[in-house]
This record gives structure tokens, sequence and C-alpha cells, in this order.
């Protein structure tokens, strides 16, 4: 969870702080989580769930520090080389304030679905738009 708030402290995500950081790390319908670890403490977590029927990335991030080192695209590595390996597709929704992280799924390739409202507000009540994002596992390649 210490990591969790060096990111959030930093770049504000996620959006608006857990009321249990523990259960955002760990949300129902988990699939597979992976974690970087440096001097015995966490620096970095993706996280794949069952979310109505798609697998979602539903968590990535990596402490403020440890940013470029390659520590997220290690992780993105390691749900990708899953996600083939099971020949599953998966999305995402990203925050269209978070551009370093746009750009980055963009770069890897993954194909904006499209642009939406939330259903929930920021830390300032300010509405918040989302961009969806999907990824076709290998061997599934249109």
């Amino acid at each position: 969870m210490a990591a969790l708030a060096a990111v959030h402290a930093r770049t504000g995500y996620p959006s608006n702080w857990p009321a249990d950081p523990a259960a955002w790390l760990s949300p129902t319908g988990t699939i597979h989580a992976w974690i970087a670890v440096a001097d015995a403490r966490v620096i970095g977590h993706a996280l794949i769930r069952d979310l109505a029927g798609s697998t979602e990335l539903a968590r990535l991030f990596v402490v403020p520090e440890a940013h470029g080192q390659g520590i997220a695209g290690d992780l993105l590595s390691m749900a990708y080389a899953w996600a083939d390996a099971h020949s599953v597709d998966l999305s995402l929704e990203v925050n269209t304030d978070l551009a370093a992280a746009i750009r980055r799924y963009e770069k890897d390739g993954w194909e904006q679905l499209d642009e939406t409202v939330a259903n929930w507000t920021g830390p300032r009540d300010e509405t918040v738009t989302l961009r969806r994002y999907t990824r076709t596992a290998a061997g599934h390649r249109r």
C-alpha cells in the first residue's frame, strides 16, 4: 500500500484514493497479478481481472523513484505474455489526464475503442473522461 500511496501522491493514480486500498489492490475477479520488488520493497504492480466477461488490465503502476527503469515495460510484458499464452484479449480504461500512460499503451499497439465520461467524479468532484482500449492476443490477430 505504501507504493500505491507514493504513486497517488505524485501522479494522482488512482484518481480517487480507495476507501480500502488493500481491496483495491486485489479486487474481486482478479485472475493474475505481478509485483516488481527492489530492496525488499514493492516498486510496481500489474493486475488482470475478469470484469463482466471481459479480461481487463485493471492495475498498473510504478513508484515515482523507479520511473524510467523499464519496470512498467517489464510488468506489461508479463501481462502480455500471460494473455497471449491464454489466448485472451485484454481491455483497459485510462483517465485522459494520464498522458504518459496513454502514450505507453498506444506505443504498445493498444487500439482505442472509444472515449466516455466516467460514472464517477474526480477528487474535486470534476468530470472524468476515460479512454477504453483493447489489445488482441497473439493468435487472435486480425
